[in-house]
């Protein structure tokens, strides 16, 4: 079975340099056009049931809501709801409660793991009261046993983690009256810190307030460069604050989901939002230096993991076949889609992680959790 989806609207694409937006293009059209944005349609290929039979549903033992997973080996993982860790090493058929106990009044944002010892957690708490928000970074080197306080700030709030073998880098976003966007970083778990600051342009929001633009996610293409986005899709490149620069994307992107680089460099976005038409979202990626293709789904991204170089995963809601939570599989770079797993009662997959033994875990927004053989 197969659903095929075509947008016809106009695509509005605005180029961006050092000084700004220097043009508009319409349908493609540009008085002096530079960069390329491509439109794909897409197909999307309904698995028969019996084909689903690589997906294993677990039933997690605790009346916690799993809200994300961290790989740690083979077989091993860990998953955390808004207050509580949990370990398993036996592909979840059970769970240890870690040793962990989060401040009052906080909550799980994120909990990365470097290796089975080394893992860092954030968490943050909004002071109703004085409209505040603040967030603590902890981290262990025990595997979970201790997890001391390395970091905490207030009136900020963190957007992405980024985790390599040398360096944790966090992006912050300031709120008023600093309004400044961060790149907060230690390559010593967390014994000593560097900033870089990136201060993006003013904006007048709805309500007549002020603000810059925030930033969103970081991903790394070598031990020395990050690519940096914002939350209203602008595409940073560079290593320090004084060696960002903007790159122009051709392509009209809202806020990015998920982001990756293949083994050219290549950046890639996906994005999916939940309107009253309904779940859609994008797949957009870089296919040479000035050539850019935009592939429109019907499906809200939650997530996205970029698999090789032509082969993507996405998790989501479906805008067919009854919708509900599900995951998609690309083998040609997002022209094709083959529907890997679906089920009504997860909801939206809100968490997606690629794990050690080539498997996907999911978790649903109704606490349910899937484990996924990629074919």
């Amino acid at each position: 079975m197969f659903f095929n989806f075509k947008r016809n609207r106009a695509l509005r694409i605005v180029h961006f340099s050092a000084f700004g937006i220097v043009q508009f293009c319409v349908f493609n059209v540009c008085a002096q056009t530079i960069e390329k944005c491509v439109k794909v349609d897409s197909t999307i290929r309904s698995m028969e049931q019996r084909e689903m039979q690589t997906a294993k549903i677990i039933d997690f033992p605790n009346a916690d809501k799993v809200i994300g997973f961290e790989s740690i080996h083979a077989g091993g993982a860990v998953a955390f709801s808004n207050e509580s860790i949990y370990k398993t090493s036996d592909n979840g058929a059970s769970w240890k409660k870690l040793d962990f106990a989060n401040e009052s009044g906080y909550r799980l944002k994120t909990v990365r793991f470097l290796t089975e010892e080394i893992g860092l957690v954030v968490s943050e708490s909004w002071n109703r009261g004085l409209r505040e928000q603040r967030f603590t970074i902890r981290i262990t080197t025990n595997g979970g046993r201790s997890w001391p306080s390395v970091y905490r700030r207030k009136s900020a709030q963190v957007a992405d983690i980024l985790v390599t073998a040398n360096r944790i880098s966090i992006v912050v976003n300031s709120f008023p009256p600093m309004y400044r966007q961060e790149i907060v970083s230690t390559s010593d778990n967390g014994r000593s810190w560097h900033v870089d600051r990136l201060e993006l342009a003013r904006f007048t929001g709805p309500q007549g307030d002020d603000f810059r633009e925030p930033l969103s996610t970081i991903i790394a293409i070598d031990s020395n460069t990050t690519i940096v986005f914002s939350r209203f899709g602008r595409v940073f490149k560079g290593s320090t604050e004084r060696e960002y620069r903007e790159i122009a994307v051709p392509c009209e992107i809202p806020s990015n989901t998920s982001s990756g680089i293949d083994s050219r460099a290549n950046i890639w976005m996906a994005y999916g939002s939940d309107g009253l038409e309904g779940p859609s979202g994008a797949f957009i990626r870089q296919v040479g230096d000035d050539i850019w293709e935009r592939i429109d789904i019907p499906f809200a991204v939650s997530k996205a993991i970029l698999w090789n170089d032509n082969t993507i995963v996405i998790g989501g809601k479906l805008v067919f076949a009854d919708g509900g939570a599900g995951i998609l599989l690309s083998n040609d770079g997002g022209r094709i889609w083959t529907l890997i797993f679906q089920d009504r009662a997860f909801g939206r997959i809100v968490s997606m992680v690629r794990m050690r033994d080539g498997s996907i875990w999911a978790a649903g927004e109704n606490g349910g959790i899937v484990i996924v053989k990629v074919p």
